[in-house]
């Protein structure tokens, strides 16, 4: 691992550290992270958030798995809403059902009150006639 840095119109070499693990570090002063050879190869690691910089093929996976993410939680929402629309076509039949029910109970209540008027009119009818068929004394 080597670095170089530009002072005063010529490149002079970097100091390269070795870590504890055995990784070897050099710091860049432009960039403000490390650049850090491991067994896997060179990787980018930032000091301030103390983590690495995703390689190309960590963000691509990142991306795929967040795309992935997106697609299953779409198909939820899709599933939710139909179900939502199913609930409310339900709730919609049930209320149009209830109505029928209440017209029909409504509709019977005012017939068997017009049987009921029909029958007081019949047997007011059955009175007075009764009442003038008696034989007077």
């Amino acid at each position: 691992l080597q670095g170089l840095e530009l002072i005063g119109g010529r490149y002079q070499r970097l100091p390269a550290e070795k870590l504890a693990d055995g990784t070897l570090r050099l710091e860049s002063k432009v960039l403000g992270l490390e650049v850090r050879q491991e067994a896997e190869g060179l990787r980018l690691y930032d000091p301030v958030t103390r983590s690495y910089l995703l390689s190309s093929d960590e963000e691509q996976q990142g991306r795929l798995r967040a795309e992935q993410r997106w697609q299953m939680e779409a198909a939820a929402r899709r599933q939710a809403e139909a179900r939502l629309h199913d609930e409310a076509a339900a709730h919609r039949q049930t209320e149009a059902a209830r109505r029928q029910a209440e017209a029909r109970l409504h509709d019977e209540a005012a017939a068997r009150r017009q049987a009921e008027s029909r029958i007081a009119a019949l047997e007011a009818m059955l009175r007075e006639r009764g009442e003038n068929d008696t034989p007077s004394r």
